[in-house]
């Protein structure tokens, strides 16, 4: 009796480890998924008004910069690996889904006195886009980010 009652203990503590190990394995994969889901793929600032515009679209292989206004163009050119990372970097720091509620310190769009600004992050499965804001003045969790997209597009000719 004694040798049936260990070995049913020990049955019954393998299945509880086994059990274990699979929920483990399975929360594992699914922070795995999501990790992978929540990968920027791309960045685009655009600065718009009635008479001009300004668009950068800044992913990890390029950087595509268009204008519109007395000269348009539209230019091209790599990323570096170290640009891509800074703004992989900066883009941590901000909650992805409170971008859209992200409040601007001012509100001179509205007036035509600067050009609207938005920033959207695309991720793989969700593009995420800020509220409207002053051209040159963000909220000041997009400061970074922003400021990096706009030294990169100055190194565009």
């Amino acid at each position: 009796m004694g040798v049936l009652f260990v070995l049913l203990t020990l049955n019954v503590c393998l299945m509880k480890t086994v059990t274990l190990l699979i929920a483990l394995l399975f929360i594992n994969n699914c922070v795995e998924n999501k990790n992978k889901e929540d990968v920027v793929v791309q960045y685009k600032y655009e600065a718009i008004t009635r008479g001009s515009s300004f668009i950068c679209i800044v992913s990890e292989n390029k950087v595509i910069v268009s204008t519109t206004g007395t000269v348009g163009n539209q230019n091209l050119k790599e990323v570096s690996n170290e640009d891509w990372g800074i703004l992989v970097k900066y883009i941590e720091l901000v909650d992805l889904v409170a971008l859209e509620n992200l409040v601007p310190p001012s509100d001179d769009n509205k007036s035509d006195k600067v050009r609207i600004a938005t920033l959207t992050v695309t991720t793989i499965n969700h593009s995420y886009k800020s509220e409207p804001f002053d051209e040159g003045n963000p909220p000041k969790e997009l400061v970074p980010i922003i400021d990096k997209i706009i030294a990169i597009a100055k190194t565009v000719d």
